[in-house]
């Protein structure tokens, strides 16, 4: 096999744009660090695709590759097109809600074991199940909860019930309410914190789908569901009727009562979980819960990735530019949030011709799970392109293994070799000399400062940083995720690339800050400095 090979040098040196053949039938790029990867191959195949109208999900690692595909969206006229996901001021998105069910298991399964390597096979599988059980129960009561708000209003409460503090208490004690809205770590932690809150959660379901079967009873929706008419006819004669929604009305219960019924499945294999309650106790149920506990945690604790400000598979269909950040999240998690999204990707074509979609993973070493599925056929069907870089073959034989790896790489139609200094040989066969896109500093500070005040982060980076110094007129920011979640600081640039270091004030203790200081007599003040 040809690879990397010396090319004869002829007296004129001529460079050529990799222009990767856009029909969807996936590329690797493989080059070590400094050959040119970025600058030789993935700049310039996302250039043509963002000039195509694709949509576009870039996994980053770098600290300013962000920077550059700011830069050729703002070229391509679609800078209002980029969502930034992975940061604390960039678009928030609730990572399990785009996690399929197996997805949840495996993601559960990933944190356990990366957390401790010394839990067996029992305890990592006992611990993601109990997680997935209870996500399971969250989203169908969830479903079941939209349906009724949707028809009824939202003053039907199904989530409000009565459970006991403690087993030996005849009488209900605590006014339990399950979360609204679709489950995330942040509202799996919550209930996972203490034995207590998950021997709640399970024994207050039986009062949830009571509630449920109430709802869809009550005399008074029914009679909701009648509508008075009053018409004229030819003659001018009074007609008065009564027009019954009744099919529509049996139609609603029977999707009520079918998502109940699912629920209810669900609930059945724990329905009589009983969990020790005291804390000090690691045997058992117990032990269980503590290990899935630690591991949820860390990602509950980031907002960024438990609040929905975007659906990220319907922002790709609708052609956005999606940068994710992975240095923000363990890459494993990484890895089983794009195998969930390459899946749902590979199956909408079953609505239609679907506006084409490029997928770019840069070090995709550090994202792929090496018993993931990559969907290559499906994705082509559904117009959606896999493009992958990675350092060297080695990196991918150790994570696939040698028979697999040379399998995915043959599904590739189009391999790129990159020696350095921008050396390209394609597919074992044509080599040539790399046209590189380079982009310099300051198009890459002007690029961000434009995307920041388009996308309203200029605003926020004025109100939640430190609000005693005066800031630049101009500036970008420089993220460090190691650095941020130690110091809780970022670093600001400005126009003349002077660096200063600045705390940053997150959304939650910023609604405390203003708490406190209204409390100290400093509300007026703090107001106006922060331009609320």
């Amino acid at each position: 096999m040809k690879r990397m090979g010396f090319r004869i040098e002829t007296e004129e040196e001529t460079t050529k744009q990799v222009l990767m053949p856009c029909d969807f039938q996936h590329g690797i790029c493989i080059g070590m660090t400094g050959s040119g990867k970025t600058a030789s191959l993935i700049l310039p195949v996302m250039k043509e695709r963002l000039e195509r109208g694709h949509g576009i999900l870039a996994y980053t690692y770098k600290g300013h590759e962000h920077r550059k595909i700011k830069h050729l969206a703002k070229e391509a006229n679609r800078l209002e097109d980029v969502i930034e996901i992975g940061k604390p001021h960039g678009q928030y998105m609730n990572l399990m809600a785009s996690l399929e069910l197996d997805a949840v298991k495996q993601t559960l399964e990933e944190l356990i074991s990366g957390l401790d390597s010394s839990h067996g096979d029992y305890w990592t599988l006992a611990a993601s199940r109990l997680g997935t059980n209870v996500v399971d129960i969250l989203r169908k009561l969830h479903k079941v909860d939209t349906l009724i708000r949707t028809e009824l209003g939202s003053n039907t409460k199904i989530r409000n019930v009565l459970v006991k503090e403690s087993s030996d208490d005849p009488h209900p004690t605590i006014n339990y309410e399950y979360p609204k809205g679709e489950p995330s770590f942040k509202t799996l932690a919550e209930i996972l914190k203490s034995p207590i809150a998950l021997k709640r959660f399970y024994e207050g379901l039986d009062g949830v789908t009571k509630n449920i079967r109430t709802a869809i009873k009550m005399k008074e929706t029914i009679s909701y569901r009648r509508r008075e008419y009053v018409l004229f006819d030819d003659e001018d004669e009074l007609i008065v009727g009564n027009e019954t929604k009744s099919e529509q009305w049996e139609s609603f219960a029977k999707k009520v009562t079918i998502a109940l019924l699912r629920l209810e499945k669900s609930i059945s294999p724990y329905k009589d979980y009983s969990i020790k309650t005291d804390a000090g106790d690691s045997s058992g149920n117990n032990g269980v819960l503590q290990i899935l506990n630690n591991a949820v945690l860390g990602l509950a604790n980031k907002d960024y990735i438990n609040i929905a400000d975007i659906d990220l598979l319907t922002s790709l269909n609708n052609g956005a530019i999606v940068i994710v950040d992975i240095e923000g999240i363990e890459s494993d998690i990484h890895g089983v949030l794009l195998e969930s999204i390459l899946s749902k990707l590979s199956t909408r074509i079953r609505n239609g011709r679907p506006s084409p979609v490029s997928v770019f993973v840069d070090e995709a070493n550090r994202v792929l799970l090496g018993d993931m599925d990559i969907h290559n056929d499906t994705l082509r069907e559904s117009n959606v392109e896999l493009i992958l870089a990675v350092q060297n073959e080695e990196q991918m034989i150790e994570k696939f293994g040698e028979t697999k790896w040379e399998s995915i790489r043959k599904n590739f139609k189009h391999n790129y070799w990159i020696s350095q200094e921008h050396e390209v040989t394609y597919n074992d066969d044509e080599s040539w000399k790399a046209e590189a896109l380079l982009i310099s500093a300051a198009s890459l500070v002007n690029a961000e400062y434009a995307f920041n005040a388009l996308s309203g982060n200029q605003k926020i980076f004025e109100e939640r940083f430190e609000f005693y110094d005066a800031l630049p007129e101009k500036f970008v920011v420089e993220y460090d995720i190691v650095h941020f979640e130690k110091e809780m600081s970022m670093y600001l640039v400005d126009e003349k690339y002077n660096r200063k270091e600045i705390e940053y004030i997150g959304k939650e203790l910023k609604e405390k800050l203003k708490k406190e200081m209204k409390s100290l007599g400093y509300a007026p003040k703090f107001e106006l400095e922060l331009n609320i």
